[in-house]
């Protein structure tokens, strides 16, 4: 998210800074957004929880 915000506001040295103390964040964030685009759909289609069901 600091990334997002430093990229809108082009902020040059936030940039820099939030590249150099996650240089593998991008790796994990293509990973993250593969699984939400899988499982989204599931989730979506999968019945509600009712209260007090257990389990």
């Amino acid at each position: 998210m600091l990334a997002q915000a430093a990229r809108a506001t082009k902020d040059g040295p936030l940039l820099e800074l939030v590249a150099s103390c996650h240089p593998g964040r991008r790796g994990r964030s293509g990973w993250t957004n593969t699984m939400i685009k899988t499982l989204a759909p599931r989730l979506l289609a999968s019945p509600p929880l009712t209260a007090g069901r257990d389990g």
